[in-house]
């Protein structure tokens, strides 16, 4: 009888043990679960964060961490790309540098130096509206590109080294349009001049002109561009357009060299041996005079083909709602938006 109470006794205590011990798994389980949770919210709001904060990911051997101050002042939130302001410098810790872009709205062209986890401030100021720029004033802007190629089908010249777009960094507007662009002619022309041969080189020479132009575009901030003389146009005055646009905002036509002009033309003189007939296309001299070169002729029933060499003198357009890190117009102070 005795033994057989102990024996209920400890199988009532076994359960008891078997209903703590599941309680205490259950509770464990429930504490790692919910552990396991926070953790991971903990980790999406910090990595959300440092996503917000610019935390670059995968940066080679850790992170970087962005600091940033408006017009001078610490900020604390962080601005976005519509919030009216511009990011003009990036200081970094440790040796590593970086630049900011607006068009991207974040940090480019990093170099780590070897370090991580570093914290780079990134200066902010108030964007300037460039639409108070009068016609004129000058602008700081560099073309992205720095390598376009010359069109040998359109020269026949096969071997020209090509054009660096870049290195024409500072315009003045010519012209304010109603949709709120705004033109700009390069106040110097290219270093790498374009050659242009016979009849095949006046067929294209407008063309080419333009084609060479857009090079000068970049991408977020230019709208369009054209070469000086006109858009599409071929023969005729059009291109008197363009010249009287530059005349009236640069004072005259000079340039820090001889260029081209995106205008043709051909005359046609009667001689007692018969007509002859001479293709010519327009540049403009060291003096800002505006003049023709001979480029294909027909002397005496015989064809010539003809060498024009000469720099280049762009227009863009930049885009209506563009705005400008600083300067106000001056040539020592010009409009910068970019």
């Amino acid at each position: 009888m005795v033994v057989k109470e102990e024996l209920e006794n400890f199988r009532k205590n076994k359960r008891k043990k078997q209903v703590i011990l599941g309680s205490i798994i259950g509770v464990m389980v429930a504490i790692g679960a919910i552990t396991l949770f926070k953790t991971f919210a903990f980790y999406e709001e910090k990595r959300n964060f440092n996503i917000i904060m610019g935390r670059i990911p995968d940066f080679e051997k850790g992170d970087i961490q962005l600091a940033f101050t408006i017009d001078g002042v610490k900020g604390t939130v962080f601005p976005s790309r519509n919030s009216g302001y511009v990011g003009k410098n990036v200081t970094c810790e440790k040796g590593v540098t970086a630049v900011w872009n607006n068009e991207l709205w974040g940090i480019v062209n990093v170099n780590s130096n070897g370090n991580a986890k570093v914290i780079c401030n990134v200066e902010f100021q108030t964007a300037s509206t460039i639409k108070e720029a009068k016609i004129g004033d000058y602008v700081s802007y560099t073309p992205s590109q720095t390598n376009f190629e010359i069109d040998s089908s359109h020269t026949e010249i096969s071997i020209q080294d090509p054009i660096n777009p870049s290195e024409l960094n500072l315009w003045r507007i010519i012209k304010k349009n109603e949709d709120g662009t705004i033109e700009l002619v390069s106040v110097n022309t290219s270093s790498q001049a374009v050659t242009f041969y016979g009849k095949i080189g006046y067929g294209n020479f407008v063309k080419e002109l333009n084609r060479l132009a857009s090079g000068y575009e970049t991408s977020g901030i230019t709208s369009g561009a054209r070469y000086m003389g006109y858009e599409e146009q071929e023969d005729g005055e059009l291109y008197k357009k363009d010249i009287k646009l530059v005349e009236e905002a640069c004072d005259g036509l000079q340039s820090s060299s001889d260029y081209f002009i995106g205008s043709r033309e051909y005359s046609v003189v009667e001689n007692p041996g018969g007509l002859e007939y001479y293709y010519y296309v327009r540049t403009v001299n060291s003096d800002g005079v505006l003049t023709t070169a001979s480029i294909y002729d027909y002397l005496y029933g015989q064809y010539s083909d003809l060498t024009v060499s000469n720099f280049l003198r762009p227009i863009v357009i930049l885009k209506s709602d563009i705005t400008s890190i600083c300067g106000n117009g001056s040539k020592d102070n010009p409009w910068k938006v970019n």
